[in-house]
C-alpha cells in the first residue's frame, strides 16, 4: 500500500479543499481528514468550523476500537492524533481503508455519521460494549470493519 490523497471538494487545486491521506505504516495505515486550510477559511469568514458533536465521539469511539483491534494484533508501538476541527486522524487495518476513507467521507460531505453495514455480535469484540446500533453512528460502521476478520 503506497501513500494517497483522496480530494474531497470539486477543485482540487483550492488550498481549502478538504483531503483524505492514507498513508500505510508496518502494521497499519493512518487515515486522516486534512480540514486545516478549510477550517481557516471558514473562521476567516466568520463561519464555524467546529465539527459536529456527533461526528466527534463517533471518531473518537472508532478511533479507540481501532487502535484496540491493532493491538490485539499484535502492535506493541504507540499512536499519535490531535483533537480539533483541522485534521480528523483514524487507524485502520489494511483490509478496512476503504471503508473507513468511505465513511470519513460521508461524514464529512454528507454529514452521515450512519451506515447500512450490519455489526457482527459485539461479543467478538469487547471496546464495542456499550455503542449505539451500527445504524446509530460513524463510529458503528468504522468498527464493523474491524469484526470481520475475527468471523
Amino acid at each position: 500500500m503506497s501513500e494517497r490523497r483522496i480530494y474531497l471538494d470539486p477543485d482540487r487545486r483550492d488550498p481549502r479543499s478538504r483531503k483524505i491521506d492514507v498513508r500505510a505504516s508496518r502494521w497499519y495505515a493512518t487515515v486522516t481528514v486534512d480540514r486545516d486550510e478549510y477550517v481557516y477559511a471558514a473562521t476567516q469568514h466568520g463561519r464555524s468550523a467546529e465539527l459536529p458533536t456527533a461526528y466527534t465521539q463517533a471518531v473518537d469511539r472508532a478511533r479507540s476500537a481501532s487502535i484496540d483491534r491493532i493491538y490485539y494484533d499484535g502492535y506493541s508501538g504507540g499512536f499519535v492524533w490531535g483533537s480539533g476541527p483541522s485534521w480528523i486522524t483514524l487507524f485502520a487495518q489494511f483490509s478496512h481503508v476503504e471503508t473507513v476513507v468511505e465513511a470519513l467521507r460521508a461524514a464529512e460531505l454528507d454529514h452521515d455519521y450512519s451506515s447500512s453495514t450490519p455489526s457482527p455480535p459485539r461479543s467478538l469484540f469487547p471496546s464495542t460494549t456499550g455503542l449505539p446500533p451500527a445504524s446509530a453512528s460513524l463510529s458503528a460502521a468504522l468498527i464493523s470493519t474491524h469484526h470481520h476478520v475475527l468471523s
